[in-house]
């Protein structure tokens, strides 16, 4: 019988995931994947060797809960329809934590700007002069294809990873979030899924953390350590003349593991390569309010939740 999680973290990307999957990993009753962002039901390849996803939870105790977090899973095409075939009895928990969809997409921008994957300016990938949804959508795509043309997106590392492997420069898109939920929705019973707000989160780590273990039936009273403390937070590349290729090399998966094992390594390598926070455009920031509000409004229906935390 092939191995499965009995929980999956599914985005957003950009959201908080890393912390989750940190916090969640201290749980005595949680058994978290060895590598984050596993991307196993973003590749159809993958089904064909699970032996390589049961690796990843060969640490487990024998009456743990199995997790793993991969924000494809949110996004990406055709991901929920092969989640939901794969537990034939729609059994799996699913968790999502969202982030205000304006400062997520700008995020989600720097995120591959500062990897030199992404060499657009902020404004030729975010500011698309359309105010309708669908026109967005469509601009964004047509914009995403002429970079590509251009060479202004590598998209190398994502082709190993993902059958859609465009998936991450949906910007806009992929800020959503009420498109992409609803898919889980129409699959798997409502009560299988728990949404999460990034700011909420932020605001009451306490009190949603027990939201989570309660969701997931485990001790509410446990209390990581690493609890008030974001992970993987976004930052500007520094003009540094080695840090394309230091960006690069940082992909490779022996490069990944030494960071991982030595964290004065990895510390010297931030140092070198990291100028600070993203600045706010706020001609794209207010674009981006005015282009993801209906969104937002659909979303609130959908959740059964305010998203008025959000601001936009």
């Amino acid at each position: 019988m092939m191995f499965l999680p009995d929980f999956l973290v599914c985005g957003a990307q950009k959201s908080g995931t890393t912390s989750l999957y940190k916090y969640l990993a201290q749980h005595p009753q949680c058994c978290m994947s060895s590598r984050k962002e596993p991307h196993f039901f973003s590749k159809a390849a993958n089904l064909e060797r699970p032996d390589r996803y049961e690796a990843l939870f060969a640490h487990r105790g024998p009456h743990q809960l199995t997790g793993e977090c991969s924000t494809s899973y949110l996004n990406c095409p055709g991901v929920p329809e092969r989640i939901r075939s794969t537990y034939n009895d729609a059994s799996v928990k699913l968790i999502f934590i969202i982030r205000n969809p304006v400062t997520r997409t700008i995020s989600a921008y720097w995120n591959f700007y500062k990897r030199y994957e992404d060499t657009r300016s902020i404004k030729d990938a975010l500011l698309l002069n359309e105010q309708d949804p669908e026109a967005a959508v469509r601009t964004e795509e047509e914009r995403i294809q002429r970079a590509l043309d251009r060479g202004q997106i590598d998209v190398g590392y994502h082709r190993r990873l993902f059958d859609d492997h465009v998936w991450n420069f949906r910007y806009i898109r992929n800020s959503m979030y009420r498109r992409d939920l609803q898919r889980y929705y129409d699959l798997f019973p409502k009560e299988n899924i728990l949404v999460l707000f990034s700011e909420q989160f932020i605001a009451e780590p306490e009190q949603e953390y027990k939201r989570i273990t309660a969701f997931l039936d485990i001790d509410q009273s446990f209390v990581p350590s690493n609890l008030h403390r974001q992970f993987n937070k976004t930052f500007v590349p520094r003009e540094f003349m080695f840090n394309p290729l230091v960006q690069k090399l940082r992909r490779l998966s022996i490069a990944r593991r030494l960071l991982t094992a030595s964290p004065g390594l990895k510390s010297l390598q931030q140092q070198l390569t990291r100028r600070g926070q993203p600045p706010v455009d706020q001609e794209v920031a207010a674009y981006l309010g005015a282009v993801l509000s209906t969104e937002n409004a659909k979303l609130k229906s959908l959740v059964g939740a305010d998203v008025g935390v959000w601001d936009v």
